[in-house]
């Protein structure tokens, strides 16, 4: 058995390590095609496109597309912003607060709009450049559209070959798959001297990160196929982050209790977490159903049935709180899977 669990641990890690080569080639590919396109059409400052493909590259092909769209968005604006400043300098304003005015304004509107963040830069170079004596303004805007849309054009050209993933079905299996292993790892995360890996987190969240892009990758796919209601990926991708906290906080309370209320409710209690935990999963990956009844009866203050007999009353009120809030986000998470697979 451990020797599976060994082996299937090693799948998963060669898994992510596959993926993660994925993006690494397509950012490479990205990079060298803009940096081609850009001596191709001999543009003085073809690095620009290089830090266009750069920024705009995603894991996936909807996620490249809209951080495509958002830049172009971004330095269309920037480039007209800083425009209006040049022809404001030159009518004989106050270059310095002319120009701050211009960028601190639009550094504003994109902290309100986040898809505007890329504006407030392309103009401080558009405005620094034409400060330069023999350049023009207008020139030197046109100029930085093309480059950055010359690293934009790579970007996508990069990506959409690729075979479209199913962003949704993939993150369904990734939150699984992270609910399995929390279910496997919480009996050894509640024992005194735990080591697990996980304990420490670092797997933890770089799977979470990438769990947060496959769901903005599904709720922007969604978003482009007009569905009637609102996506849930990215709430789902917070729920599982707090159920992760949920089980430390649980392990940590319980390694709080004195030794011999420990020892005679780790076992049942891992048992319960985990059933809850791979049930979920399961549901997660539409290869089973929820069950949270033994878990929200751990949840209760007052235990009755056959958790009164496991639990003293003194360790149930210590660890109920935090069962609750586990057995709630479980549950709210099973409940955006429903309601995204609800026929429309």
């Amino acid at each position: 058995m451990a020797q599976m669990h060994l082996a299937r641990m090693r799948w998963i890690d060669r898994l992510r390590s596959s993926l993660d080569s994925r993006y690494g080639l397509k950012l490479l590919a990205a990079v060298l095609l803009a940096y081609a396109c850009a001596r191709l059409l001999r543009l003085p400052s073809g690095w620009w496109a290089v830090m266009s493909a750069l920024i705009v590259v995603r894991p996936s092909t909807a996620s490249t597309l809209d951080a495509g769209w958002d830049r172009v968005r971004g330095v269309a604006l920037g480039s007209v912003a800083a425009l209006g400043c040049v022809a404001l300098i030159m009518a004989g304003g106050n270059a310095a607060a002319v120009s701050m005015m211009t960028i601190g304004g639009l550094a504003f509107w994109s902290a309100r709009a986040p898809a505007m963040r890329s504006a407030p830069i392309t103009a401080l170079i558009i405005i620094e450049a034409s400060a330069d004596a023999g350049q023009v303004a207008w020139s030197v805007a046109l100029l930085r559209i093309v480059e950055i849309g010359v690293g934009i054009g790579a970007s996508v050209l990069v990506t959409l070959p690729m075979p479209m993933q199913r962003a949704a079905e993939r993150f369904g299996a990734g939150c699984g798959e992270q609910l399995r292993r929390w279910a496997e790892a919480f009996p050894k995360m509640i024992l005194p001297d735990a080591t697990d890996r996980l304990t420490d987190g670092s797997d933890t969240r770089a799977a979470l990160f990438r769990l947060n892009q496959l769901a903005r990758a599904a709720d922007g796919a969604a978003r482009r196929r007009k569905f009637p209601r609102p996506s849930s990926h990215a709430t789902a991708a917070r729920l599982l982050a707090r159920t992760y906290q949920d089980t430390l906080a649980l392990a940590r309370l319980v390694k709080l209790l004195p030794e011999d209320l420990r020892q005679n409710i780790a076992e049942p209690l891992a048992q319960i977490v985990a059933q809850a935990l791979r049930t979920t999963a399961e549901a997660c990956a539409g290869n089973g159903t929820q069950d949270l009844a033994a878990l929200r009866e751990l949840a209760k203050p007052t235990l009755t049935g056959e958790s009164s007999d496991s639990f003293p009353p003194e360790a149930a009120r210590w660890f109920a709180p935090v069962a609750a809030l586990l057995a709630q986000d479980l549950a709210t998470l099973e409940q955006l899977r429903k309601a995204r697979s609800a026929p429309s």
